[in-house]
Order: structure tokens, then C-alpha cells, then sequence
């Protein structure tokens, strides 16, 4: 476990003022800015059993948490975040103790996989963490704390509650039936941030918490940043993504919810018998359609041809430019062809686009493309200050592989016991705050 500490060495045994009246002045004023410095980043924001949580660490882990969830770095922001972030730095001194005492220790091949899977979490390139914590002001000690209580914990809940945790077959025959009913019935591609409540008083801090992220996360906030930093589910890691599944599987609580959710938007808080969940529903889709997930990765390199449009033309300049193109393009039957005429009667952004994943374009570009089979113009079609017309070069529709029904029940029984695991881990964590030392000084 890392610790830090600020010292004030005090002058002793020397008389500065005998010999240099000035300097001696001087240093005093040096000695006390210094001092007043050191104790403001020495205060103490919490004490949790025999050790404590400075005012540094607090301001470092909150700069961290605006840098990576995209909010303004403003007074306002850091005011909204302050309580919570102060106790998710008190979780993390929980954690790190506990593991202590049962001697679970972070090794160092562990501590460098996590930065770099949390560079690669939050793109910052390979090596780009340090960097990343100079420009925002953040101390590397807080990022390794959070690294090494993730760490330990993991470790710690494993190895304190798996043996206890049983999946029946009957279970897990129960869950694969319920898959086999939904299918044609609608899921739903859902992220989550949990905030646990074990008391009506936690439960009103949880309700007013989620009520200020999903502000953040409507003012620009990256939702799975949100959902690492804040969220106390098993799919925090993942940035709160649920994957894919049918209302009945999300709850008697959050799937009506899902259900009233259009793709993109966020849900109010919702509260549940052990505390708030936020919503955000991705996509929509119908259980079964797994030609779906084939379009959505299938890649494409496109070439277009681009026809210029004076502005304000007309409607009926517009049609005859329509037509002009679907002239240009009825002998191109290749890519070859198309980037030719383009080059020869269209504007510079004519020819070859690029190569991209179906699910990337935008809706009215993949309408075009989505079905267009290679080689074959497109119909023109008028975008902006042109006509264009879209040609499929190249198309690689991914092969999706038919899960066995073992795979199918190995994925649901170790999904039943990761649910399980952070059930136990949120009540072990509930006992350990009821058990300790906890003062709050801010």
C-alpha cells in the first residue's frame, strides 16, 4: 500500500540572524508559505480506522474523474463530486486494508496489465498514462491505489466467497428456457451504474447522487467513465454494459424501464431494494436476429461520385443533375470505372472514401449501402450541395458462429455466480463501513 507524507523540516541551532539579518527575515517567510502549503494538502478528509485520506488525495482523485468522464473542470463540478469521490477514496482504504489483513497482495506483473488495460479503457495509448496525469494535475500514488484495491478485492471476494456460491442445474435450465421463450420478443442493449443503499438514509444519498451524474452525463459526461468511477455493480469494469437481454432477464425493476427507453436515452434514477440503478439503453433488437449482428460488422470500402450544386439551385436543376448522374454511372461496373468518371466529369470529392464498419455510417448512408451488392451504382441521391452516388468495392460480412447448448449454459451459470460474487462483495464492503473507524472531516 502506498502512503505519502509531507514533512516541514524545522531550523534548528542555526542563528541566521547574527549573521545575515535579512536572509534570516527571509527565510522565515519561505518556512512559513512553505508550511502553510504542506498542512493545506496535508488535511485531513477522512480518517478510515488508523490511516487517513489527505485533501491532495481527494483534489487528485477528482481532477482524475473530471479528466476521464469529459466534465468541465470547474468549481461547480468539483463541488457536485467532492462527497462521492471522497467515498470511493474511503471504499478504496477499506479494501486495501482488508486485503492486508488477509495477506492478498497486488503482484507487479498485476499492477502493470491494469494500466495498461486502463489505458487502453480510456484511450490513452500505450504508455500515455503518465503523461495523462501531468496534464491534469493528478498524482500517479491515486491511480495505483484505485489499480490495487481493484485488484486485491477481486482477489480477496474470490477467494472469501466463491466455495459458497452454488448454481444449480435447475437454474441454470430455468434461465436457458426463458432464453428460448424470448426469442422474437425484443432486448435490449443496456450500460448501468448501481449505486448501493443499505438504509433509507443511504438510499436518499444514493437517489440525490444519481440525480447529479445524470446531469453530468446530459451536460457531455462519458457514461462508462461515470459507470467505472461510480458504479458498485460487476459490470463497473466494463463501463456498466449489461449486454444484450430481454426485459424479463433485466428485473421486475429496471426491464419496464428498458422498455420505455428510446435508444440513446437516459433513464431517472430507479430504486431498487438494495439501492439506484441509471440506465442507458444503446440499441433495441428483436432476441434471435443474429443477422443483425452480422450487418452491424460487416465492413465496407466505398467509392462515390460527387456531382457539385450551385447554391440555390433550382428543383428542377437539382432533378436534371439527378439524372445527369444516373446517366454518368449506368456503364461503371467497377470501382475502377466509377473513380474514373468522377475524375472526368465529377468534383474533387469524387473517388475512393475509405473503409468503414456498416454500424459506423450514418443512418442514411447505410440505408444506401447496407443491402447494395458490390459493384452496383447506387441510385443518386441528393446530399447537401451535391448528388452523389455510392459504390460497395469490397464487402467482408463476418462468420457468426451458432453457440452449442453447453456454451449456452456455461455462459448463464457464470454469469449467475459473477452476480452472486458481487452481491457478497457489496454486503461484505456494508459490513466492513458498519465495522470500522470512519471520520469524515469535511
Amino acid at each position: 500500500m502506498i502512503t505519502r507524507t509531507n514533512r516541514i523540516w524545522p531550523i534548528r541551532n542555526i542563528r541566521w540572524h547574527k549573521y545575515f539579518p535579512t536572509l534570516a527575515f527571509t527565510a522565515t517567510l519561505i518556512v512559513a508559505s512553505f508550511a502553510a502549503n504542506s498542512q493545506q494538502s496535508l488535511r485531513i478528509a477522512a480518517v478510515v480506522n488508523d490511516e487517513m485520506v489527505s485533501v491532495l488525495d481527494l483534489q487528485s482523485k477528482t481532477s482524475l474523474i473530471i479528466a476521464l468522464s469529459g466534465l468541465p473542470n470547474t468549481a461547480e463540478s468539483r463541488r457536485r463530486l467532492t462527497r462521492q469521490v471522497l467515498f470511493s477514496l474511503i471504499e478504496d482504504k477499506l479494501r486495501l486494508q482488508e486485503a492486508k489483513l488477509a495477506e492478498i497482495t497486488a503482484s507487479k506483473a498485476e499492477m502493470d496489465r491494469s494500466v495498461v488495460e486502463f489505458e487502453r479503457q480510456y484511450k490513452l495509448g500505450k504508455g500515455g498514462l503518465p503523461e495523462f496525469l501531468k496534464r491534469n494535475g493528478v498524482e500517479r500514488s491515486v491511480v495505483d491505489d484505485q489499480l490495487e484495491a481493484d485488484i486485491v478485492w477481486r482477489k480477496l471476494v474470490r477467494s472469501r466467497f466463491r466455495r459458497s456460491v452454488h448454481v444449480s442445474d435447475e437454474e441454470v435450465e430455468s434461465i436457458v428456457a426463458d432464453l428460448e421463450r424470448n426469442r422474437g420478443k425484443p432486448e435490449y442493449l443496456v450500460s448501468e451504474v448501481f449505486l448501493p443503499a443499505a438504509t433509507d438514509q443511504a438510499m436518499i444519498e444514493a437517489e440525490k447522487l444519481a440525480g447529479r451524474l445524470i446531469q453530468q452525463i446530459q451536460s457531455g459526461a462519458n457514461f462508462a467513465a461515470i459507470a467505472r468511477n461510480f458504479s458498485q455493480s460487476i459490470t463497473a469494469p466494463a463501463g456498466g454494459n449489461l449486454g444484450w437481454n430481454s426485459a424479463s432477464q433485466l428485473g421486475s425493476v429496471v426491464g419496464p424501464v428498458a422498455q420505455r427507453l428510446q435508444p440513446g436515452q437516459i433513464s431517472a434514477p430507479i430504486r431498487a431494494e438494495d439501492g439506484v440503478y441509471i440506465l442507458l439503453l444503446r440499441k433495441r433488437r428483436i432476441a434471435g436476429e443474429t443477422a443483425e449482428a452480422a450487418t452491424e460488422n460487416t465492413i465496407v470500402k466505398l467509392s462515390q461520385l460527387h456531382l457539385a450544386l450551385p447554391p440555390n439551385v433550382s428543383e428542377a436543376d437539382a432533378q436534371r443533375n439527378l439524372e445527369r448522374a444516373r446517366g454518368l454511372v449506368s456503364s461503371a461496373t467497377n470501382c475502377t470505372d466509377l473513380d474514373s468518371i468522377g475524375k472526368q466529369n465529377g468534383s474533387p470529392l469524387s473517388g475512393e472514401l475509405g473503409t468503414f464498419r456498416i454500424g459506423q455510417l450514418s443512418p442514411r448512408m447505410r440505408s444506401t449501402v447496407e443491402k447494395l451488392p458490390v459493384f452496383q451504382p447506387s441510385n443518386p441521391v441528393r446530399s447537401g450541395d451535391g448528388i452523389i452516388v455510392l459504390m460497395v468495392c469490397d464487402k467482408q460480412v463476418p462468420q457468426i458462429k451458432k453457440r452449442t447448448p453447453e456454451q449456452i449454459r456455461e455462459t448463464v451459470r457464470d454469469r449467475l455466480v459473477a452476480e452472486r460474487l458481487s452481491l457478497a462483495a457489496r454486503r461484505h464492503m456494508r459490513d466492513l463501513r458498519r465495522a470500522s473507524f470512519i471520520d469524515v472531516r469535511l
